[in-house]
């Protein structure tokens, strides 16, 4: 029996182009600019969802999750052992 594939709606279209964009990046950090013009292009702005998941695809922190790491001292500790 074949599979039927479920459409998907625009969003994700745009999600899963955007992953791609930065797979061919090499998933690197330093693309930073590259993909935030590449995700302004594609939804027309940077929404928080857009933003969060670029910082995962690219295993980088975003600011309020630096500003966790520094407020707890565990995190700090870690930090300065490393």
């Amino acid at each position: 029996m074949a599979e039927v594939k479920k459409p998907i709606d625009e969003k994700e279209a745009k999600f899963q182009e955007l992953a791609a964009f930065i797979a061919s990046k090499k998933a690197d950090p330093h693309e930073l600019i590259a993909v935030l013009h590449k995700a302004q292009a594609l939804f027309g702005y940077l929404p928080e969802e857009v933003q969060r998941f670029v910082a995962v695809k690219l295993d980088i922190l975003l600011h309020d999750e630096e500003e966790r790491q520094v407020r707890d001292p565990r995190l700090l500790r870690h930090r300065l052992l490393c």
